[in-house]
């Protein structure tokens, strides 16, 4: 077996935080210092990032993906934030 790297990601930023989907394509990585674009997702076998807030409500600190359904939990100090993947839109509080 072979093992190292699969991956190398450059930013300018530091990386305070990287977590990886259950089904293993997709992670999340966090930068607090880096504004609106703090959390990003990252699509391994394509090779390609999205950012899904273009604000920044506060400095986010982690971010994790909820184990069965589509959604992306990212938390600062004050809010915790909830994406729907699919529908790509934050979800109400209701």
């Amino acid at each position: 077996k072979v093992s190292g790297p699969i991956c190398a990601l450059h930013t300018r930023y530091e990386m305070a935080n990287v977590r990886w989907h259950a089904k293993g394509d997709y992670f999340v990585t966090v930068s607090p210092k880096a504004a609106s674009a703090a959390v990003l997702i990252h699509q391994l076998s394509k090779g390609t990032s999205q950012q899904p807030f273009s604000k920044a409500k506060g400095e986010a600190q982690v971010a994790c993906f909820h184990p069965s359904k589509p959604f992306l939990f990212v938390a600062s100090q004050q809010h915790v934030r909830v994406y729907h993947l699919v529908k790509q839109e934050m979800v109400k509080r209701k």
